[in-house]
Order: C-alpha cells, then sequence, then structure tokens
C-alpha cells in the first residue's frame, strides 16, 4: 500500500525554487504524494518543449529523489486565495493523460538492452519505459537506425509501424512476444 511521503516543505520549496529559475519555464510547484511517484512537479513550460526534457531537469535538480518525481505539464497551477497549490484541483489535472512524465526504469535485461540501443540513436535523453520515440523527438531516420540495432542485436523483426503505433516503448517490446 503506497502512502504519502513527508518531506521537508523547504526542500520542496527548494526544488521548486530551482525549476521556476530555467528559463525554459514559467511557473513551477512541486508537490508530495505517494509511491512510486513521491513528488510531481507541475510545470507551465515557456513555449513547446517535449515533456521528458523538464522531467529530465526536474530529476537532476531532484538529486537522491530523482527515480520518484514525475512532471505534469500544465497552462496554469491551479493556487487557492493564499496563492498555494489548491491541491484538489492539482490532483484533477494529475488525472488527465498526457500531461504526465514520470520515470520508469527498465525491470528486466531485455529492456535494458533495449534502452541502451534507444540511448545510441538518441545519446544524452534520460529514457524511460513510459516514453516512445516520437515522444523524445525521434524520426524515421531514428526508427531506421533504432529498427536496424534491435534486428542486429536482439535478433527481433520489427515493422516500422510499431515503433511509432507503440504508446510507450514497454508496449513495443510487449509487442514482439
Amino acid at each position: 500500500m503506497s502512502h504519502p511521503i513527508t518531506l521537508d516543505p523547504g526542500r520542496l520549496e527548494d526544488l521548486a525554487a530551482a525549476l521556476r529559475g530555467d528559463n525554459l519555464i514559467n511557473d513551477a510547484e512541486v508537490i508530495a504524494g505517494t509511491a512510486p511517484a513521491w513528488l510531481t512537479a507541475l510545470i507551465v513550460p515557456q513555449g513547446f518543449r517535449p515533456g521528458y526534457r523538464f522531467r529530465q531537469r526536474a530529476m537532476e535538480l531532484a538529486g537522491d529523489l530523482s527515480e520518484h518525481i514525475q512532471v505534469a505539464l500544465v497552462r496554469v497551477i491551479p493556487r487557492d486565495e493564499n496563492n498555494e497549490v489548491a491541491r484538489d484541483k492539482a490532483d484533477e489535472l494529475l488525472g488527465r493523460a498526457g500531461i504526465i512524465f514520470g520515470y520508469e526504469p527498465p525491470a528486466s535485461d531485455r529492456e535494458k538492452i533495449f534502452l541502451e540501443l534507444v540511448l545510441e540513436v538518441l545519446p544524452g535523453v534520460h529514457v524511460s519505459m513510459t516514453d516512445n520515440l516520437p515522444s523524445l523527438g525521434g524520426d524515421s531516420l531514428g526508427a531506421i537506425e533504432l529498427i536496424d540495432l534491435i534486428e542486429n542485436r536482439m535478433g527481433v523483426k520489427v515493422d516500422p509501424q510499431d515503433v511509432f503505433s507503440a504508446t510507450s516503448f514497454r508496449e513495443l517490446l510487449a509487442s514482439w512476444d
């Protein structure tokens, strides 16, 4: 059973302030939640950037909690009359699909090998099993390169359409079974 964690509110505010200091972020707040995403960074981005980039930045700043933070991209952070995060409205936002970018590490050797291949195609990206190639900015040339690596190193024949239609890398790997 997941229980909310208790963190020093100062640490949450320091993390939020560091995020707000990023020139690609208009506003940010960090709220505590339950495992596995103990922290959620609510981020109002400056212009368009893929969500994984904000997740990567939040993970860098979170330090020892990096694998327990998720990012939710929002248009505005819901606040109450005291300018605090309106938790009920924030929780409602978090219930919507497509705005949350969490980190899920590989759970098997097969997934680890696969993510190593993704990193060869997209170096420098902190890849999650919940990501997919298009969400990371991968294009058709990257897909061709990834498919070639998969076929040569993992011995799996991959349909190029599957690379783009899978909602996550985990789903893509499951389609090979």
